[in-house]
């Protein structure tokens, strides 16, 4: 389960870029177009399993798995892995030397080489994985995935005209190529 610990400081689709998008000039609708485009965002996020802006997330495991632990989404910083963990006794722990690596654009985490995963409290939320995703900025997310931000724009476009809540909005050609594949 994935959980949001810090969202991102901006929208991948400025307000002017939305408005000019959606041939609005007036700002009566403002605070409805920047609320589009914050679900347009998630929507998006969710379809692909992929962060469109940098973001921290903690994914969390009821206990260490007999393998490697595969992050939920993309793209991942590596560097900013911490693994934290209830031991047997019930006091947080970090695991040190825990090792992320990035292999067909998922992130891998492993113990430390000749480690094993250590021993957790038996329940639920044992293991913490924290990390950034998300591109490191729009300019980024544009250069490496426009068409995601095409895809949040024609939501919000879509969603602005109608006000309601529609499906096939015909962008799955758009995000369909920056899915992040489900292994869990």
């Amino acid at each position: 389960m994935l959980r949001l610990v810090t969202a991102p400081a901006a929208e991948p689709v400025s307000l002017e870029d939305a408005k000019d998008w959606i041939y609005v000039s007036h700002n009566d609708d403002d605070a409805l177009i920047a609320s589009l485009i914050r679900s347009a965002r998630q929507e998006v996020e969710s379809m692909t399993r992929r962060k469109l802006l940098k973001q921290t997330l903690a994914q969390v495991l009821p206990a260490f798995p007999c393998g490697e632990i595969i992050l939920e989404t993309a793209p991942v910083d590596v560097s900013s892995v911490v693994v934290t963990y209830l031991d047997a006794d019930g006091a947080e722990q970090t695991l040190a030397g825990a090792r992320a690596y990035s292999r067909n654009g998922l992130v891998r985490v492993l113990p430390a080489d000749g480690e094993a995963w250590p021993d957790t409290l038996p329940g639920a939320d044992a293991v913490t994985v924290t990390f950034d995703a998300g591109y490191a900025d729009a300019a980024t997310l544009e250069a490496e995935a426009e068409p995601l931000i095409r895809a949040v724009k024609n939501i919000v476009a879509q969603d602005y005209d109608r006000r309601q809540i529609s499906g096939g909005r015909g962008i799955d050609h758009l995000v369909g190529p920056f899915t992040v594949a489900r292994f869990i």
